[in-house]
């Protein structure tokens, strides 16, 4: 099971809703836990491998930003842009990038290339409102299209692609007062595929997720 930003990654297209990471960039990562071993006692019947939580950059003290270009083999490109910053009551982190390459055809009878594309936006926005409680909220954006190879020979896949939408949401109200931290919790996911198979016919999938979590934390000391 794959979180980013904790909420739950489902994929509609996929029979068992795994969810497929290839459309996450790295730029806009602060970090990626990994829980081994089976977690679905806590995480669900798909954790039944493990469970990745990923974390998206948060705002840093004072101001900054932050331009990236990288370009590669096969007219591949990659743009990246990010503001951050960090102050008394409020912080925030936007990160946009921009990502295509022609791609290259691992059939071993044509030369067609199979291009990719990822327009992706993320976000951070934390504002205190008091000592004892905050708001924090989180989004994600990813537009992507991808062309693949068909899996014979004798398939011609020049129509092979598949365009797609992951959108997710979180939206979090902590409050800390002594021992005591309670967070309420709202996220949503949606996740579109559209399709175009190799005699140019059209499906669509599209899933979607909304969800409200309540913690209650009580510390009784550094141990429990």
């Amino acid at each position: 099971t794959v979180y980013v930003d904790g909420v739950k990654m489902l994929d509609p297209s996929s029979p068992d809703g795994s969810f497929y990471m290839e459309n996450i960039m790295k730029n806009s990562i602060d970090r990626v836990e990994i829980l081994k071993g089976t977690q679905s006692s806590l995480y669900g019947s798909n954790a039944i491998g493990g469970t990745i939580h990923i974390f998206t950059k948060k705002g840093r003290e004072g101001n900054h930003s932050n331009f990236e270009v990288e370009t590669g083999s096969n007219n591949t490109k990659n743009f990246n842009y990010s503001v951050d910053g960090a102050g008394n009551k409020f912080s925030y982190y936007l990160g946009l990038n921009k990502t295509l390459t022609d791609g290259i055809s691992t059939m071993n009878d044509n030369i067609e290339k199979d291009e990719y594309k990822n327009d992706g936006l993320v976000g951070n926005i934390a504002y205190k409102i008091n000592n004892n409680f905050k708001l924090e909220n989180s989004f994600r954006l990813a537009d992507t299209f991808y062309e693949y190879d068909a899996v014979s020979a004798s398939s011609t896949d020049v129509n092979d692609s598949t365009d797609n939408i992951e959108a997710s949401y979180t939206l979090k109200l902590i409050q800390e007062e002594d021992k005591f931290k309670n967070t309420l919790t709202y996220n949503k996911l949606y996740i579109e595929r559209d399709v175009t198979e190799t005699a140019h016919t059209y499906v669509s999938y599209y899933g979607y997720r909304d969800a409200f979590n309540f913690l209650s934390e009580y510390n009784f000391n550094l141990d429990n």
